[in-house]
This record gives structure tokens, C-alpha cells and sequence, in this order.
């Protein structure tokens, strides 16, 4: 994941801080394919970063109210994404009661 995020996103992150979210299976009884989502703590605030690489289009960084707001008015709409968001709410709402 650490070379992916290096070589995709141009992010230089430590092996040590990329934690295994969710695993699902996004399209069963079509395909045996599995997709994994990672948990990666980053400081990206100021950041414009550019990527130069044929699979990446373009990046936007969000904050959880505008990832919120995409995924509720349907401007983001795909699975995996989605499926990212609601996991990043609830480790959100399970570390505010826990007082973090």
C-alpha cells in the first residue's frame, strides 16, 4: 500500500501507519474479485499536490463534512467510496465518545 500510495498519489507514507479498514466483496456472483480499503493518517492541510501518473486523473481532498455532503447528494456515488466514508464517520463518532 505504501508504494502504491507513492507511485498513484506522490504521498511518502510509513508502512507502520497504513492500518487494514474493510474488506468486501464488491460484486459477488459476478466476479471473485475482493477490495480492500486502507486507514492512513495523513497531514495534507495547504497541500497542491500535482500527480503525474496515467491512472490518477485528479485529487481532491475533502473534509468530513464535504465527503458527507458528496456522499448524501449523490455527487459520490461509487461503492468503494462510499463504503470508505461510512467507515471514516464511525471511527469518527467511536473516537469523539471515547473523548479522543
Amino acid at each position: 500500500m505504501a508504494e502504491e500510495l507513492a507511485e498513484e498519489a506522490n504521498l511518502k507514507v510509513d508502512v507502520a501507519c497504513i492500518k487494514e479498514a474493510v474488506c468486501f466483496k464488491p460484486i459477488v456472483g459476478f466476479s471473485n474479485s475482493t477490495t480492500w480499503i486502507y486507514e492512513v493518517q495523513l497531514n495534507v492541510e495547504g497541500e497542491n499536490m500535482e500527480i503525474h501518473n496515467d491512472d490518477v486523473h485528479q485529487i481532491h481532498w475533502y473534509t468530513l463534512d464535504e465527503f458527507r455532503s458528496g456522499v448524501n447528494t449523490g455527487t459520490i456515488d461509487d461503492c468503494k467510496t462510499i463504503i470508505a466514508f461510512y467507515y471514516l464517520e464511525s471511527q469518527y463518532y467511536k473516537n469523539l465518545y471515547k473523548g479522543e
